[in-house]
């Protein structure tokens, strides 16, 4: 579908955003989406007041469940990189994943992968969704 330009600029890049194939967008937010759902369950599962987390963002949810030694750090890691990648998407019209490559996704075993060796963000994406994603939902 082609959009005709409105002379508001932000809203202008909206539209072209529409237009365009953004698979990489796509799998972010679905990622995330689960996630926050599984920080959700988390939560639940292990007792903490559901009205702490009711109408909370991402963030405060985790930084919570990590206070409360409910997630390991270096999955807690993982997520802040998650989270930072969907603000990104969400803030900036023109954002890529590459702003983030100075990051590093950590393994269980607390050793790490600096993004910036990752060959592409299809890869980015499935690091991220292999070791925050199952990781999570495991917990």
């Amino acid at each position: 579908m082609e959009y005709e330009k409105t002379g508001n600029k932000e809203y202008d890049l909206f539209l072209k955003e529409l237009e365009r194939d953004n698979q990489i967008l796509t799998q972010v937010l679905a990622i995330h989406l689960f996630c926050d759902r599984q920080l959700n369950r988390i939560a639940g599962n292990k007792g903490l007041n559901k009205k702490s987390f009711e109408g909370k963002n991402f963030s405060y949810k985790l930084d919570l469940l990590r206070l409360s030694e409910n997630i390991p750090i270096w999955l807690y890691e993982n997520l802040v990189i998650l989270n930072k990648v969907r603000n990104g998407f969400a803030h900036e019209h023109d954002y890529k994943l590459s702003e983030i490559r100075d990051g590093v996704i950590r393994f269980a075993n607390g050793k790490g992968k600096l993004l910036s060796k990752l060959d592409s963000e299809k890869s980015m994406i499935a690091h991220l969704h292999a070791l925050t994603l199952i990781e999570l939902h495991l917990i």
